[in-house]
C-alpha cells in the first residue's frame, strides 16, 4: 500500500513551479513576453539542454548559476505542464 502511494506521488506532475522558476525564468516566460510561454508537452532531456546551453535569445545557464538538480526540477515541471489551448 505504501509503495503504491509513493509510486502515485512520484508519477503525479508537480503543480507548483520549482522555486528557481520565479528567480530565473518567469520574468521572460510569463509577464514580459520576452520569451515564449512554456506550455508542454516537452521532452525533459531537450529542455535540460536548452536551459544549460541557451537557444536564440535565451541565455545559457552555467553550473555556477543553476545546478543540475535545479535544471532537472525545471525540466520535469515544464514537461508535465498541460498544453495551452
Amino acid at each position: 500500500m505504501i509503495a503504491a502511494l509513493l509510486l502515485a506521488a512520484a508519477a503525479a506532475p508537480p503543480s507548483a513551479p520549482p522555486p528557481i522558476w520565479h528567480a530565473a525564468c518567469a520574468y521572460c516566460h510569463e509577464n514580459s513576453k520576452v520569451g515564449p510561454p512554456l506550455n508542454g508537452p516537452y521532452d525533459p532531456a531537450a529542455l535540460r539542454a536548452i536551459i544549460r546551453s541557451g537557444v536564440d535569445a535565451m541565455p545559457p545557464f552555467h553550473p555556477s548559476e543553476l545546478s543540475d538538480e535545479e535544471i532537472d526540477a525545471l525540466a520535469q515541471w515544464l514537461a508535465a505542464r498541460p498544453v495551452a489551448r
